[in-house]
């Protein structure tokens, strides 16, 4: 039986039992997250995986040069005039200043005792930045928490300075970033049986399981990631062989469930999948079951006995 992942709308032949992902849903957190220091609003508009980590991508807005009566950023890092950077990035929790991931993108400008958060809007509008201000910052999977914000950096350009950092934006609690099975390939092997075998319904029953990695938090509800199967089935539980060349006649694939019950096709069949472990924003869920070649007629003739099964991920 031979398990891989492939891509979507990617077709691709194995031997044996073939299943395929073809759906997965990324669900983030995209509500609007106000700053209490000041007028300026930020939002979180999506997130989406990459290679090593998660993109996600943030706008700043309702910032205008009128806002006068709230001090300037470049203030709250730097008690004198100084020249100060502005850049946006992610903390893992708002006051892990050494877990910080910057977007490409910053600004210096002077600073004055004086300035505003209007003032300085001002000045960095001479820098190039405008509002609504649009950009994206990569975060590795090691730094994603349930407590990574977006915020914006303050840095007094001297020497022995920290930076300071305006009110930090969450980017979504409680919600899945991302999950992919755990091998791009796996193969179980459902052997050779011979037709008086099948025939006596004694065909080996093999067990095989598929892991779904998922980087985030699901929560701790039942039910957070789901799976459901399509395939070329007869009636419940009996997938269609392949129709090959030299394949076997008289025989189907036998599928169940761990609670022995026929596996089901199709979105309404959806179940729940068991987590079996989980260690900080990293999360295992396995589905767990059991495949056997049974006959469909007593008219057996040897051959190639290949299936190929789909299945489809969700989580949230």
């Amino acid at each position: 039986m031979n398990m891989r992942k492939t891509g979507d709308r990617k077709n691709r032949t194995g031997s044996d039992l073939l299943l395929r992902i073809i759906a997965g849903t990324i669900l983030v957190c995209a509500g609007l997250f106000f700053w209490s220091a000041n007028a300026v609003e930020i939002t979180v508009d999506r997130a989406e995986p990459e290679p090593g980590g998660v993109r996600y991508y943030f706008t700043v807005k309702n910032w205008t040069e009128f806002d006068h009566d709230v001090r300037s950023w470049c203030d709250i890092a730097a008690w004198k005039e100084a020249p100060c950077a502005i850049e946006f990035g992610a903390l893992r929790t708002p006051l892990d200043i050494e877990g910080i991931v910057l977007s490409a993108s910053g600004w210096a400008i002077q600073h004055r005792s004086s300035d505003t958060m209007g003032s300085l809007l001002t000045k960095l509008s001479k820098r190039g930045f405008w509002v609504p201000y649009s950009s994206s910052v990569l975060v590795p999977n090691e730094k994603i928490t349930n407590s990574l914000c977006i915020g914006v950096k303050a840095t007094t350009i001297i020497v022995a300075a920290s930076p300071s950092w305006a009110p930090c934006t969450p980017v979504g609690q409680h919600q899945l970033v991302s999950c992919e099975p755990a091998l791009q390939q796996k193969t179980v092997s459902m052997g050779n049986v011979s037709p008086d075998t099948l025939r006596q319904g004694n065909a080996p029953i093999k067990t095989f399981t598929i892991d779904v990695n998922c980087v985030g938090h699901t929560g701790s509800g039942a039910g957070s990631v789901r799976m459901y199967f399509l395939g070329d089935f007869t009636s419940p539980g009996f997938l269609s062989l392949d129709q090959l060349p030299g394949t076997a006649k008289g025989v189907a694939l036998r599928l169940k469930n761990q609670d022995n019950s026929d596996l089901r096709f199709g979105r309404n069949y959806i179940q729940p999948i068991p987590k079996q472990h989980g260690e900080g924003n990293f999360e295992v869920y396995t589905y767990t079951g059991n495949a056997q070649y049974q006959k469909t007629t007593n008219d057996i003739s040897s051959g190639v006995a290949n299936a190929s099964l789909t299945y489809a991920i969700e989580y949230n």
